[in-house]
């Protein structure tokens, strides 16, 4: 059996180096299908699973969370659990927001029994599932070495140019060819999302990998530093497949993001040689062009252009009946995954059509429907938790400050979005934005 033991050392090797890395790209492939697909979920979800319990045995925990990122588990994981939590009768019923539920329930007789606060309870439950994956990413970065990081920052980089070659034949095929899920935008990239506002966000997080790697490593000799240059060309192909994608608030945040990113190269240019800032720049300068003009020529340009020209939105009749519905469940909140039991009731007559409303298209507000006041205290802890965290980690190292930065500035951009749309719903962005406030919190250790 002696032979055996320096065979399970190197596994146990390979998975702790790995586990961070695959995990991501796991979750970029199945993970970005959203609720109408919750096969690949499922898959996910499963293979997180079997992932855990293969990092523990290879002592990827050894390093040890910190605390705050155990805090920040026990904080996420107490909203559903509670709301899971049964109650008597006479309480349940004073609840607000319950008489409709209640009156169905008199109906067959079951007036009497002891409920759990949601009131879809088999809904908050696939919602608390469904944070195992991110939670699980968040435990391996915040116990992550520094390799083990930058291969899981490298992976982000890797998928999202794959997606972006994967929307280049989306868009060429006119959408017949690509898709990953029945129910997509067809005719816009979507890579390996079902949602061409989830696409952007993660070609605008992979740009943010590539500055903390092509700028945030102080050492210009290190083999994991991304080259300027070819950092400026991957930015370009990824910032050209962000304006593909049709979203709106995907086109405006790169906008921002390109101007950091030009701060970001005028600061690194000084650092290397003028040959080399050149030819960056002549590079990425041309590869700009090229993408536009062609872009303009397929007409995908024009068909974006028109969107922000778009007068009519239904995220303006969404948002005040969902004002209405967190009016009728607050302060207690109608318990996470039942947005749509609660908004139905409050849905105006006239803004009723074919297509099912599932969700607000504002996170703040679903999270305040579902959630009521807790879920509101909870978040702002959370932040708390994270800026503390950040705060006391900024002086450590110039490699440090780079990944704060990079973490901080993908929590922003979900958060950005989450104003009118849904990202951290999608199981691949909730992952992201898992592996971002694990980086935050990341305790860290004297060299």
């Amino acid at each position: 059996m002696a032979p055996l033991a320096p065979q399970a050392s190197k596994v146990k090797t390979t998975i702790a180096e790995w586990a961070l890395a695959g995990l991501l790209v796991l979750a970029l492939l199945l993970g970005g299908g959203g609720s109408p697909s919750p096969a690949p979920e499922l898959a996910l979800q499963i293979a997180c699973a079997i992932t855990g319990v293969a990092a523990l045995w290879a002592g990827c925990f050894a390093n040890g969370a910190g605390r705050t990122a155990w805090w920040l588990v026990v904080i996420v994981l107490a909203l559903p659990a509670i709301q899971l939590l049964p109650l008597p009768p006479n309480v349940w019923n004073a609840l607000p927001g319950r008489d409709i539920v209640a009156a169905s329930l008199e109906n067959v007789d079951a007036s009497g029994d002891w409920r759990p606060l949601s009131i879809a309870p088999h809904k908050t439950m696939a919602s608390l599932l469904a944070l195992g994956p991110p939670l699980l990413v968040l435990m391996l970065t915040a116990s992550s070495s520094d390799s083990q990081l930058r291969k899981a920052i490298g992976a982000i980089i890797v998928m999202a140019l794959a997606a972006t070659i994967l929307g280049a034949v989306q868009v060429a095929s006119a959408g017949q060819v690509g898709h990953l899920y029945e129910a997509t935008h067809r005719g816009w990239v979507t890579g390996f999302f079902a949602n061409r506002n989830a696409a952007a966000d993660l070609f605008l997080i992979a740009v943010l990998a590539l500055l903390a790697l092509a700028y945030g490593q102080p050492d210009t000799k290190n083999p994991a530093r991304v080259p300027p240059g070819a950092a400026g060309v991957i930015a370009v192909l990824m910032g050209a497949a962000c304006i593909m994608t049709g979203s709106r608030v995907g086109v405006v945040l790169l906008a921002v993001l390109a101007m950091v990113w030009l701060a970001s190269v005028a600061i690194g240019a000084m650092s290397v040689s003028r040959k080399t800032a050149g030819t960056a720049a002549a590079g990425a300068a041309t590869a700009v062009m090229g993408l536009l003009l062609a872009g303009w020529y397929a007409g995908g340009l024009r068909q974006v252009a028109a969107r922000f020209g778009a007068t009519r939105d239904m995220r303006a009749e969404i948002w005040p009946d969902t004002v209405h519905a967190i009016e009728r469940f607050w302060p207690v909140g109608s318990g996470l995954g039942t947005f749509q039991e609660a908004f139905a009731p409050s849905q105006r007559l006239e803004t009723l059509g074919p297509a099912i409303i599932n969700r607000a298209h504002n996170d703040f507000l679903e999270l305040a429907l579902e959630g009521g006041l807790l879920a509101l205290i909870l978040l702002f802890a959370i932040a708390a938790l994270l800026l503390r965290s950040a705060l006391l980690q900024w002086g450590a190292s110039p490699l440090i400050r780079s990944r704060l930065l990079f973490a901080g500035a993908t929590l922003a951009v979900l958060a950005a979005h989450s104003l009118v749309d849904y990202p951290l719903r999608t199981m691949t962005l909730a992952v992201l934005g898992a592996f971002a406030a694990g980086i935050v919190a990341k305790l860290v250790r004297p060299s």
